[in-house]
């Protein structure tokens, strides 16, 4: 799908033709731009143009390194001082999203390096249980290791939701891609 702060030739105005009342007329608090956490291409978006995620994935740096190459360039301390400044039009914050990975980044132990890390930081948390994939290591994380996660930041006052998983069942989910490929010789087919 690529970095929308990548490209800003082109998410600037399609972020406007979202808002306009003559294009979709979303309101700016309905339209988000997500991002591995380019900071300076978020710094020169408009408070106003749409609400920010950043994938953070990891509360240690050598974690989000293995997984997100990036962020040899952006780590997170980089990410913090950003989503510490960031002003966005009134009662918003930035989003974090958090993809779970059974043993990965899904431990207790993680929930509380996290809490620390996000100490005073007005932002949402969004929980994300992986879809598994078989042409990846990664594993979904447990339900009880998720429970315990997201209860651990909620005990802590920390606004985090776990992402209801949909589409699974047709590879249609989250990071799923949409498309399984049979054994070879075969069709590929769509949600099977």
């Amino acid at each position: 799908m690529g970095e929308p702060v990548d490209n800003m030739e082109n998410l600037i105005p399609s972020l406007e033709i979202l808002k306009d009342p003559a294009g979709l007329d979303f309101s700016y608090r309905r339209v988000t731009v997500s991002s591995a956490g380019l900071i300076e291409g978020l710094k020169t978006l408009e408070p106003k143009s749409a609400g920010i995620a950043i994938s953070l994935n990891a509360s240690d740096n050598a974690t989000r390194t293995s997984l997100m190459p990036i962020n040899r360039l952006y780590p997170i301390e980089d990410i913090m001082r950003y989503v510490k400044a960031f002003k966005g039009a009134k009662r918003t914050r930035v989003t974090l999203e958090y993809v779970m990975l059974k043993d990965i980044n899904d431990t207790l132990e993680d929930a509380q390096r996290l809490s620390v890390l996000l100490k005073g930081v007005k932002c949402k948390i969004n929980l994300i249980p992986y879809n598994e994939s078989p042409y990846l290591k990664f594993k979904a994380p447990d339900s009880i290791a998720v429970e315990r996660f997201h209860e651990y930041l909620l005990n802590k006052h920390f606004t985090a939701i776990v992402r209801a998983s949909r589409g699974q069942d047709i590879w249609g989910g989250c990071g799923q891609l949409g498309m399984r490929y049979l054994k070879a010789g075969e069709k590929a087919v769509i949600g099977e």
